[in-house]
Parts: structure tokens; C-alpha cells; sequence
């Protein structure tokens, strides 16, 4: 099987921003997968008052991790736990 060679004709600059487009369209996917929400980011994805956050963590109704002082969820598993049956809100 042969190889086959292309020929690109780009200037430098035209290429550094072809590289920059693509690496920012993957952080944007990166971003838009991220399974690590914090409160507020929960909270819009639930559509729920951040006082209402706090009592299901206080009630271990939604799961949660601390690391030191902050708190987050796991998007997957703050899902799970929406739509257990068994939750008590």
C-alpha cells in the first residue's frame, strides 16, 4: 500500500489559527462532558433553590463529595438519585 503525500500551502499564522479553532472546539467538548458539577451548577441543572440543595445534602437525599471545604457532585450520580424512587424529598 502506498503512501500518499499532500501538499499544504498555509502561511504561519494562518495555521496557528486553524490549530487554536481546533483546540478550543475540544476544550469545549471537554466542558460540555464534564461529570464534576459544584452547587450552583446543580442547582441550574435541577432548577432547584440553593436552600433546597442544602437540605437534601443535609438529608442525604442528593450524594456528594467534600474535599476540605467545597462540595461537589457527580453529574451521573446526582441523576441517579433524581430519578430513585425511593428518594425522600
Amino acid at each position: 500500500m502506498e503512501d500518499k503525500v499532500i501538499e499544504v500551502n498555509f502561511n504561519i499564522d494562518k495555521l496557528r489559527a486553524i490549530i487554536k479553532e481546533e483546540i478550543e472546539a475540544l476544550v469545549q467538548k471537554h466542558d460540555d462532558e464534564k461529570q464534576i458539577l459544584n452547587g450552583s451548577e446543580v442547582c441550574k441543572m435541577l432548577g432547584i433553590h440553593p436552600s433546597t440543595l442544602n437540605q437534601w445534602k443535609k438529608q442525604n437525599t442528593i450524594p456528594y463529595k467534600r474535599l476540605g471545604r467545597r462540595v461537589f457532585f457527580d453529574k451521573d450520580e446526582v441523576l441517579k438519585a433524581m430519578k430513585d424512587p425511593q428518594r425522600r424529598l
